[in-house]
């Protein structure tokens, strides 16, 4: 077998997965990023309504971030299988002819049911979370003051 081949071969893989984990932790920068903007608007403001806009970017990076760990790991699980085959020249040629793109986009690990086990990873759920928990402390603490001083 090509061993420079398998190398490369191996080393795209090795590459998207670094990809999807960098867009994973630059997901969660923007969701931190702009949960703070808005928190601090709102408290500067004194609105405690406005603190729940938030909870729509939480959302929505929280389902980007879910996308992107489903692909990082489906990608490490392509990484393993074609790593398996170094000393099977056959069994590697054949997974070049069928594309290794199929064992990618396979429904059972891509489906829309299968997201939402992703959105509870410990990887992606606690961050999250928090940021929706610290919102509705800071609504509370917001709306208090707001009564307190009224």
């Amino acid at each position: 077998m090509d061993k420079g081949l398998f190398g490369t071969h191996l080393s795209l893989i090795q590459g998207v997965i670094n990809r999807m984990a960098a867009n994973s932790f630059v997901i969660k920068g923007w969701s931190i990023t702009i949960m703070a903007a808005i928190i601090a608007l709102a408290s500067s403001l004194k609105s405690w309504p406005l603190t729940f806009i938030v909870v729509f970017p939480v959302l929505l990076f929280w389902w980007l971030d879910a996308y992107f760990f489903m692909l990082e790991k489906t990608f490490r699980k392509l990484y393993a299988h074609i790593s398996g085959l170094a000393d099977n020249e056959v069994e590697y040629r054949k997974v070049q002819m069928k594309i290794s793109l199929d064992v990618v986009s396979s429904k059972a690990d891509r489906g829309f049911r299968n997201r939402f086990g992703y959105l509870r990873s410990t990887a992606v759920f606690p961050i999250y979370f928090l940021q929706i928990l610290i919102t509705l402390i800071t609504a509370f603490s917001i709306y208090l003051l707001s009564c307190q001083s009224s």
